[in-house]
């Protein structure tokens, strides 16, 4: 039977201190979690923890993720400050392309109970959402500083 719940901890090694850059273990999270051209979906489950980012999470699947946090104000995904990598444009990204002609095929985008942080990035979006057919963000909050403004917000609360 294939495991159909991933752990960002167990199965990729994501350190979720704060300190440890958490990229590529919730990059490769992320695209094990997607599904299409004959692979099955699957549940990313990011437990409780400050998983640092230094560049973009980037979907590149057209199918999925499902990314379930255990609790919306437990889980942060924050940027850490002061990024300079000019292809960094969303601590969040749902498209692998930001530039010319694309597909908008793009199913089952789902993020719940989680917490985006910007960092001291104003030049950086939170999340940049592509989706249609059933995407979906719930249950999270955006914070951080852009333009030396503190910001926070919510997105679709239970």
């Amino acid at each position: 039977m294939t495991q159909a719940k991933l752990d960002a901890k167990r199965d990729f090694g994501a350190n979720g201190d704060g300190k440890a850059d958490d990229t590529d273990a919730l990059q490769t999270g992320l695209d094990a979690s997607c599904g299409g051209k004959g692979k099955q979906s699957k549940v990313l489950f990011i437990p409780n923890g400050t998983y640092r980012m230094t560049r973009s999470l980037v979907v590149k699947s057209s199918v999925g993720p499902w990314v379930y946090g255990e609790s919306r104000d437990g889980v942060i995904i924050r940027l850490t400050d002061a990024v300079t990598d000019t292809n960094c444009t969303a601590v969040l990204r749902t498209h692998p392309n930001e530039k010319g002609k694309t597909s908008a095929d793009w199913f089952m985008r789902n993020f719940r109970n989680l917490t985006i942080g910007v960092g001291n990035n104003s030049r950086v979006d939170d999340i940049r959402f592509y989706g249609n057919n059933s995407g979906i963000t719930q249950n999270g909050c955006v914070i951080g500083r852009a333009a030396g403004r503190l910001r926070k917000s919510q997105f679709m609360p239970d």
